[in-house]
């Protein structure tokens, strides 16, 4: 099956509407089967892989022009939504299943990304420890839809997390990764979103106040050459 789709997936069956509606059925389907060469590692290692345009060709596209409702990304957002914290979930299936979720971000359907967005709030909650290696896994992605949603879900499982394991790890991974940048991240949302994270962290006492000077603005950052 691996090879088949290898062969067929840039052919010009792959382009099919209902080829690939079935295909990304199963990939959906297996997701977070950890042992499955189908989940979601599969599908974050193709669209990681490609510029925002080809993104947006090959998958967004395809997404937005999808009946919601009618397809199984409603029944997966759903899902997750329902039983993202109580299912009995191995680390590495849930963050399987946080990957699958944040590519839904790169549409412009407003009920699927605001539906993704509880999903992986709930997958997170609770569950702070995984925070971290999303951010990492989508890091290189280009694309500010996507990182919106997920700092905006990592900061709303931080504030809905009764454990807050792993949010030390969280603030100290943004602090070093993502305020140090040469130039922080030019999105105010995810500026704010990650800040909260740590001044949530700040709050609950997992975090030092003063290394405030690496989170609060003024950030680095290049002043536009036209406004």
């Amino acid at each position: 099956i691996v090879q088949y789709f290898n062969r067929v997936r840039f052919s010009d069956s792959y382009s099919n509407s209902s080829f690939k509606k079935r295909y990304f059925e199963i990939i959906y389907a297996l997701a977070g089967d950890v042992d499955h060469p189908f989940n979601a590692k599969r599908l974050h290692s193709k669209l990681s892989s490609l510029a925002l345009p080809d993104r947006d060709v090959w998958w967004t596209i395809f997404l937005n022009d999808s009946d919601y409702e009618e397809h199984n990304f409603h029944r997966f957002v759903t899902w997750t939504q329902k039983y993202g914290q109580t299912a009995p979930l191995s680390s590495e299936g849930r963050a399987l299943l946080c990957i699958a979720i944040s590519w839904f971000f790169t549409s412009t359907n407003n009920s699927l990304r605001d539906g993704a967005t509880r999903s992986l709030v709930e997958l997170l909650s609770n569950q702070l420890q995984l925070a971290k290696h999303l951010l990492m896994d989508f890091e290189p992605v280009d694309d500010p839809y996507v990182q919106e949603r997920v700092f905006l879900a990592i900061y709303g499982a931080a504030l809905c997390s009764k454990y807050k394991e792993g949010l030390d790890e969280l603030c100290n991974y943004l602090i070093e990764r993502f305020f140090s940048a040469e130039e922080v991240y030019p999105n105010v949302l995810v500026r704010d979103s990650a800040r909260n994270i740590c001044e949530h962290a700040v709050h609950f006492g997992f975090l030092d106040d003063s290394l405030g000077e690496y989170f609060r603005p003024p950030y680095n950052s290049k002043f536009p050459k036209k406004l």
